[in-house]
């Protein structure tokens, strides 16, 4: 998000993550988690993509609230409103438009 890359003066950035579960070695989650806060500071406007892992299952819910910048969690603040957790790799053809427009809407 520089210059260099494509960044543009004035323009809001986004940062869409997509991922199918959590850092891995395990040992490495804080930097994922301090990468994450440093875009935030950076005023990154980031969506994360969960895919479910090789045996189907979603690992990794702390990791992308802490990765997405919705800032405003559902009633019982179990995920950020700019996480999408998909069941199956092929919900993601469905929602791909809904991903890309909430990430334009925020520009």
């Amino acid at each position: 998000f520089n210059k260099q890359n494509g960044a543009r003066e004035g323009k809001k950035k986004v940062l869409i993550v997509v991922t199918d579960g959590m850092t891995y070695p395990g040992n490495k989650k804080w930097e994922t988690i301090n990468m994450a806060k440093a875009n935030i500071r950076a005023n990154i406007h980031s969506y994360v993509v969960a895919l479910p892992a090789m045996n189907g299952t979603l690992i990794g819910h702390d990791e992308w609230n802490a990765i997405a910048t919705g800032n405003d969690p559902d009633p019982m603040g179990v995920m950020d409103p700019n996480v999408f957790a998909l069941d199956t790799f092929d919900q993601l053809r469905e929602i791909i438009n809904d991903i890309v427009n909430k990430a334009c809407m925020t520009m």
